[in-house]
């Protein structure tokens, strides 16, 4: 995945953020962090490929990427049982054990059709699902589902609903990962099955947004910070050196702030020496000593202004 010049606004005018270029590479993964309402999930739909807040760049996504995205309301068919909602990827693993699911569910009701049961059993062995099968009813035992499988999802609440959705982005392993908010509604033991799990899929590159300082620190290497006036920053380390790098860049701005008004403190003094001289310019006589004590005047002044800074 490569995106460049991204760009963002609040209202046409106040940037969320702008100018960004990313890369994401096989195994790697980002943790976007920054203030509310800086964009972070603005950014991860748009480097999902949606393009809803995007207004400027260019983002390119393989072809045939195998992506799952963990929406902060992930939508679902309010009548889906909780089983099918993990299976409604669109990928062929995806088709598959959606059909074995009906062909199960269809014989248990006594609606036997051999020829099918047959095909879909030798596409289970073709493609290894039965693995999936079971990660899937692991994924969502790890993840406390387990007590609302039989409902339809439609019942369930929204925290129900995002335990669902996250199970269906694990069950199998994508090429890209995208996670919004991945621990909210999780348990302890949830928070650490989820770090074990991605710490797993060693080939999936994931992006991902949380508050959870020790969920970033457990699995992501590279922190892209949003700033909130548009600016982005990248930290190679974790949580910690995104913290480190972040205090050490506020420093260098509030110097870099303190020299310029102190500049322009010095610009004004000297200024209103000269337009007091040129306004008071009286016969020689009088000149030199009238210059010594505007200078005196001034010099003073200037000390003032620079204990004061200081």
């Amino acid at each position: 995945m490569i995106g460049k010049g991204l760009r963002k606004t609040h209202d046409g005018e106040r940037y969320q953020f702008r100018n960004i270029d990313f890369a994401l590479s096989e195994g790697q993964r980002v943790a976007i962090v920054g203030p509310n309402g800086s964009g972070k999930s603005t950014l991860l739909s748009v480097l999902a490929g949606k393009d809803v807040g995007r207004e400027d760049g260019e983002l390119w996504l393989r072809k045939d990427l195998n992506l799952a995205f963990l929406e902060q309301e992930p939508p679902f068919d309010p009548e889906l049982g909780v089983l099918e909602a993990v299976y409604t990827r669109d990928t062929p693993l995806m088709r598959l054990l959606r059909r074995y699911e009906k062909v199960m569910a269809d014989a248990s009701a006594g609606h036997i059709d051999e020829s099918k049961m047959a095909a879909v059993l030798e596409q289970m062995d073709t493609l290894e699902a039965w693995d999936t099968e079971t990660k899937a009813h692991a994924a969502l035992d790890k993840l406390g589902c387990s007590e609302f499988l039989s409902r339809k999802m439609g019942e369930l609440s929204g925290g129900q609903r995002k335990r669902v959705a996250l199970a269906a982005a694990l069950i199998e392993e994508p090429d890209l990962l995208i996670l919004d908010e991945p621990t909210n509604h999780l348990s302890v033991e949830g928070v650490e099955w989820l770090e074990h799990r991605l710490q797993q899929m060693t080939n999936t590159a994931t992006l991902l947004v949380s508050h959870d300082r020790a969920f970033i620190d457990a699995v992501c290497s590279d922190i892209l910070e949003l700033d909130g006036t548009g600016g982005t920053h990248r930290h190679r380390g974790g949580y910690a050196a995104y913290l480190e790098g972040r205090e050490t860049r506020w420093a260098a701005e509030a110097q870099r702030v303190a020299a310029a008004k102190n500049t322009l403190r010095k610009e004004q003094v000297r200024k209103v020496c000269i337009s007091q001289i040129q306004a008071h310019c009286l016969p020689p006589l009088r000149d030199y000593l009238l210059f010594t004590t505007f200078i005196t005047h001034a010099l003073f002044a200037e000390y003032k202004l620079q204990m004061r800074s200081e």
